[in-house]
């Protein structure tokens, strides 16, 4: 638990963002409101309520600044947002002003004290967690993406969050970065304590930490893959929509993201065999049809590691592969009119 990622996803809820009011922690979201509602006008929820509106600021965005930012009371930056681009939705004034206002939210909303309030609950749902985190086997990460550039990976379960999941990273140098899977709570056991089946979370885990190597290398090679992300965003616009999946270069992380998690089930298969086919089936009904053939390419990559040390001297193929793919897909709409 951690109390930065609870400050902002309460801030966020009062703002009224939908993706930070879910309720299935029913217990939690009562007692959110019974503490927080009476600051429901203060400056700070007025402020983030305009960035909902006018910048976007939601989802990962919000978490993004949640790990940039030193432990309470302090919420200082942990640098300068001159120096560092936290998301590109947050501008530096706006961060700036923000963090202003956050640390008088903080105070005034006696935040300190819900935390330690919920100090049992918080615990319960560690030790539930820490059971299910224990299965990941991150060293297959190590040697998958061929990069040494993590200094630590981290698990932080969101309670505020309702189904919420978010994969991020936060830079320690120009070398090294601390990866973090921010887990919301959706299951709940009888007495309203969460529960982390291993059949839910352990693939949502596994997602989350990859997005932290993924976007930013599909990012870096934005130009190469802009064309067919395009294309296949076209084709499975109201599929992607439906996911909050607003623009081609979500896509593209997405899918990226979704493959590597059936290679790591792949790769396990003693354990995770039927894991990694039923994620196949669900990826085809969440609208990445492509899947199966991506998958594959992955697995040439594991194959030639020889001449594939790290999975980005492997972007040229994937961009490859993605070039065919559309242009198929180009000639059978042509064909079909």
């Amino acid at each position: 638990m951690d109390q930065r990622v609870e400050l902002m996803s309460i801030v966020f809820r009062l703002a009224g963002s939908k993706e930070y009011n879910t309720t299935e922690n029913v217990k939690y979201v009562t007692e959110i409101h019974l503490h927080f509602d009476k600051f429901i006008n203060h400056p700070l929820i007025l402020f983030a309520k305009k960035l909902v509106g006018s910048n976007n600021i939601g989802y990962d965005a919000v978490m993004s600044m949640a790990v940039n930012l030193n432990m309470p009371p302090s919420l200082e930056p942990i640098a300068p947002f001159s120096k560092q681009i936290i998301d590109s939705r947050w501008s530096v004034g706006d961060a700036e002003r923000f963090v202003h206002l956050l640390k008088q939210f903080y105070k005034d909303s006696s935040f300190d004290i819900f935390f330690r309030t919920h100090a049992a609950e918080y615990t319960i749902a560690e030790r539930r967690f820490e059971v299910l985190s224990k299965k990941v086997d991150l060293r297959w990460y190590y040697d998958f993406f061929g990069e040494n550039n993590v200094n630590s990976f981290q698990i932080m379960i969101g309670f505020g969050n309702g189904r919420g999941n978010y994969g991020l990273h936060k830079n320690c140098d120009s070398k090294r970065m601390d990866v973090y899977a921010i887990i919301g709570c959706a299951f709940f056991d009888h007495s309203g304590r969460p529960v982390y089946d291993s059949s839910a979370y352990l693939a949502t885990l596994l997602h989350e930490f990859n997005h932290s190597y993924i976007n930013d290398l599909l990012i870096r090679y934005k130009k190469r893959f802009d064309t067919a992300g395009q294309i296949l965003f076209r084709e499975q616009a109201i599929k992607m929509h439906q996911q909050a999946y607003m623009d081609e270069q979500t896509m593209m992380n997405e899918a990226l993201v979704r493959a590597v998690v059936i290679r790591y089930f792949s790769s396990h298969a003693a354990t995770s065999g039927e894991i990694a086919d039923n994620e196949l089936k669900l990826q085809f009904a969440n609208g990445f049809v492509w899947m199966d053939s991506l998958v594959k390419l992955l697995e040439v990559y594991e194959n030639e590691r020889s001449e594939y040390p790290t999975l980005e001297s492997f972007i040229p193929k994937i961009a490859e592969y993605y070039k065919h793919l559309t242009l198929k897909i180009e000639r059978s709409n042509t064909d079909a009119q």
